[in-house]
This record gives structure tokens, sequence and C-alpha cells, in this order.
């Protein structure tokens, strides 16, 4: 198991989960490799203002990880979940592989069972969209889930999105490249 993947199941174990707008946001491996690996800060792009966490900062992208859509890239979200969403010929950290509906039954089904599916669900919608297997890609997956909030409100939908294990910078779509 890739130690992305690890964290990310740790993570979800945890509960650990931003929201914002109905969506939950597991940090992700990137985040926790840079701030593992003394990389700096996890946001990334025109997100960087010297503020303090905490502080009332506008954030300087312009777009809400839930505007995201399949085939979309964009730069790693900021503490407050906004992105920009940029041309995938573009230096770009991320793209969305996958609009997953997580289950469709009224009652709230836990984080942990959320965290289970949306793994399992954004691990096949990546080896779908790069047409790589897993083991032998050069991509890794996140997800951003439903809360409990907005479930309620009938959306059942994970953003599954795929970066560059390595964390470098994608400068090209990966769908169908097979990398």
């Amino acid at each position: 198991m890739r130690p992305a993947r690890i964290l990310v199941a740790a993570l979800a174990a945890a509960t650990l989960v931003v929201t914002l707008g109905g969506c939950a946001a597991f940090d992700t491996a990137r985040d926790i490799g840079r701030a593992l690996g003394g990389g700096g800060s996890a946001s990334s792009g025109g997100s960087s203002s010297g503020s303090a966490p905490g502080d009332n900062v506008v954030s300087d992208y312009e777009d809400s990880v839930d505007d995201l859509e399949v085939g979309d890239c964009f730069q790693d979200p900021d503490d407050d979940l906004f992105t920009s969403i940029v041309d995938c010929d573009t230096s770009h950290d991320n793209e969305v592989t996958a609009l997953v509906t997580v289950g469709d039954e009224d009652a709230y089904p836990g984080d942990d069972e959320i965290a289970t599916r949306s793994d399992d669900a954004c691990l096949q919608a990546l080896v779908d969209y790069d047409g790589l297997d897993y083991d032998s890609s050069s991509l890794d997956y996140s997800y951003f889930t439903p809360t409990r909030t907005i479930w309620r409100t009938g959306d059942h939908t994970t953003i599954c999105f795929g970066y560059d294990v390595d964390y470098a910078p994608l400068d090209a779509s990966f769908k169908g490249a097979r990398i």
C-alpha cells in the first residue's frame, strides 16, 4: 500500500475532516507529504498570503471545490477549500477523475463508511480515467466527500481527483495517458 493511501485511510479513521459548502476534504497526501518532509505550505498558487491559520484572509482563489467537474484541472485548494480551475495544458496540481454517488440512503452512513466508499470508488476512477493499473501508475488519488449536513439535502457526491505521486506539477491532462 502506498504511503499516500495509508495516510488517507488514517485520516479517514480519525475523521479529520475540513468542511465548507457541503464538502469535506481529507488533507491530501500531498499536504501531508509536504508537512512531514518540511516542504513548506500545503497551499499553492495564489493562496500564499503570509497569514497565520485562522486569520480572516480572503482567498486569492476564485473557484469553490464544489464547482469542480470531471476533467477539470486545478491547483491544491487553500485552507478555505477554494481553488483555481486552470487549463490542463498549464501547470496544475490535480485533475478531477470522477464525481461518484457514494450512497442513496436517507440516513448519513458515517464518516468512516463515506471514506471507505469514496476510497474504493476513487481508486477505480483513477484507473479508468488514466487507463493504467494503480500499482504501475505514477499517479495517486484523493477526494472531497459530502458532509453530514449536505447529505441531508440529497447531495451524496464525492469528487475524486488524481495527482502526480511525487507531487510534481502536471502540465497536461492525464486522461487516457496511461502514466
